[in-house]
C-alpha cells in the first residue's frame, strides 16, 4: 500500500485534508525556499493530523535524516535548515473526558456482551440438556449459531445507539468520522469477541469455568 506520495497543494487545502483526517501529514515549504536556505534560515514545516500520530513519527523520523545530511553540506552555515512540526486539529471545541470515554464505553458494551453471553450461556444450555435436546430437532446447527449472532448483533447495536445518543444529545459529546466506518468496527469487533465465546464454550465444561475463562480474558483485555 503506498502510504507516501507527492502531491503539490496550497497550505489552505492541505489544512482542510488534515482536518478532515483525510491524509496524515503535510510537508510545507514556504514559497523563496532557495533563498532562505542561501541566507542560512531555510524551514521545513511538518503539519499532522493528531489522530496520525504514529505516521507522522515516522514522516519526522524521514524528514530529520534528510535535514541532518542537508546541513552537513552546508558547513559553513550553521544549521541554515531548521525542521518544526504543527499539529492541525478538527475544527471543533475542546475534546472532554467524555469524549473520550464514549468509545471505551461501547467497546466494553460489545466485549462484555458478546463474551459473556455466548461463552456462558452455551455452557449453560449444555449442562442443562438443551443442546441435546436441539440436536433431535430439524433446526440446523448453522442456524442455531446464526440465531444466535443475530440476537447478539442486535443487542450490541440497541446499546450503541443508546450510548451515542445519550452522549449526544445529553452530554454534548461530539462525534467525528463516518457512521459507515463505525459500524463495520463494530461489527468486526463483535464478530472477535463472539468467536472467542464460542471457544470458551468448546472447553469450559461448567458454567463455573466459563465465567472465569471469560474473566481472564475479559480483564486484561479491559485494562488494554
Amino acid at each position: 500500500v503506498n502510504a507516501l506520495f507527492v502531491e503539490p497543494l496550497m497550505r489552505c487545502e492541505a489544512e482542510d485534508f488534515l482536518r478532515r483526517n483525510e491524509i496524515g501529514s503535510v510537508v510545507y515549504i514556504k514559497e523563496g525556499y532557495a533563498d532562505s536556505l542561501k541566507q542560512g534560515r531555510a524551514q521545513i514545516h511538518l503539519l499532522y493530523h493528531p489522530a496520525q500520530q504514529q505516521l507522522n513519527d515516522l514522516v519526522r523520523l524521514m524528514l530529520d535524516k534528510i535535514v541532518l545530511a542537508e546541513n552537513s553540506a552546508y558547513l559553513d552555515t550553521q544549521r541554515p535548515i531548521t525542521l518544526t512540526q504543527q499539529k492541525i486539529e478538527a475544527d471543533r471545541g475542546a475534546v472532554s473526558f467524555l469524549d473520550f470515554l464514549v468509545p471505551g464505553l461501547i467497546g466494553f458494551s460489545l466485549m462484555s456482551t458478546c463474551l459473556f453471553s455466548i461463552g456462558v450461556v452455551v455452557v449453560a444450555y449444555r449442562e442443562k440438556g438443551k443442546l441435546r435436546r436441539l440436536a433431535v430437532t430439524p433446526l440446523p446447527k448453522w442456524k442455531f449459531i446464526a440465531g444466535q449472532i443475530l440476537a447478539r448483533y442486535v443487542i450490541v447495536l440497541a446499546q450503541a445507539t443508546m450510548l451515542i445518543g445519550m452522549a449526544v444529545f445529553l452530554f454534548d459529546v461530539q462525534m467525528l468520522g463516518g457512521i459507515f466506518t463505525f459500524f463495520i468496527a463494530l461489527s468486526i469487533g463483535m464478530v472477535a469477541f463472539i468467536a472467542l465465546g464460542y471457544a470458551i464454550a468448546s472447553i469450559a465444561k461448567t458454567t463455573e469455568s466459563a465465567s472465569g475463562m471469560a474473566n481472564v480474558l475479559f480483564i486484561p483485555m479491559t485494562l488494554l
